[in-house]
C-alpha cells in the first residue's frame, strides 16, 4: 500500500465551502490497483499516531466522514484485487466519505451509488470522483435509521460503518433488503 501525502501544495489549499464554515482540504495521493488516485480530504488518518490525535482533540470540528480513514484505503485495494468481481456489476457504497473505494469499483466499470448522510461528506466524496474523472456515479443523501433502499445490489460496500451499535440494526435491514440476489457485503 502507498500513500503519498501532499499536504503542502504549491497553490493555495483547496476549501470546502459549507453553512457552518470553511474546511480546508488537503490531497493525499493513494496508489491502489495500478492507478493512484487524488483524493481531498480534511484530514488523513493513515497511522495509529494519525488517528490518535484525530480521536483525541475535544477541539476537533471535522465530521467523519471528510477524513480519509485506513478501512477505506484497505477496502479499496480489496475491490481492486476482486477487479473482474466487480466489472458490470451494481454497487451500493454506504457511510462513503471521501469515496475512495466506490471511485475504484466505478473505474472498474461496476454502477455505483454512494451514499452519506453528511452533506458535507457527499459533496467531497462527489468531487473526489470529478477529481478523479470517474463519471457515472449517482450520489444519495441517506440516514441508515430513516432509508430504505428502492434497488437491489449486488454488492453493498461499506468501511468504518460498524462502529456504533446503534447502527447495526438498520445496517442489518438495509443489508437484508438492499442485496439482490446472490449478492455480498464487503
Amino acid at each position: 500500500m502507498s500513500q503519498d501525502r501532499a499536504d503542502a501544495p504549491a497553490g493555495p489549499r483547496p476549501v470546502l465551502r459549507t453553512t457552518a464554515g470553511d474546511v480546508p482540504l488537503a490531497e493525499c495521493r493513494v496508489a491502489v490497483g495500478g492507478r493512484t488516485w487524488s483524493v481531498l480530504h480534511a484530514a488523513a488518518v493513515l497511522s495509529r499516531d494519525d488517528e490518535d490525535r484525530f480521536l483525541a482533540d475535544p477541539a476537533n470540528p471535522l465530521p467523519y466522514g471528510a477524513v480519509l480513514w485506513p478501512a477505506g484505503v484497505a477496502l479499496a485495494h480489496e475491490i481492486a484485487t476482486r477487479a473482474a468481481e466487480f466489472a458490470g456489476r451494481t454497487v451500493l457504497e454506504l457511510g462513503a466519505g471521501t469515496g475512495l473505494p466506490g471511485i475504484v469499483a466505478a473505474s472498474l466499470e461496476a454502477a455505483v451509488v454512494q451514499t452519506d448522510r453528511q452533506e458535507l461528506a457527499l459533496h467531497l466524496c462527489q468531487s473526489n470522483g470529478a477529481r478523479n474523472k470517474i463519471v457515472g456515479i449517482r450520489y444519495h443523501l441517506a440516514d441508515w435509521s430513516a432509508w430504505a433502499p428502492d434497488e437491489t445490489f449486488d454488492w453493498v460496500l461499506g468501511s468504518d460503518v460498524l462502529y456504533s451499535d446503534t447502527f447495526h440494526p438498520h445496517l442489518r435491514r438495509i443489508f437484508e433488503t438492499a442485496l439482490a440476489p446472490g449478492g455480498r457485503v464487503l
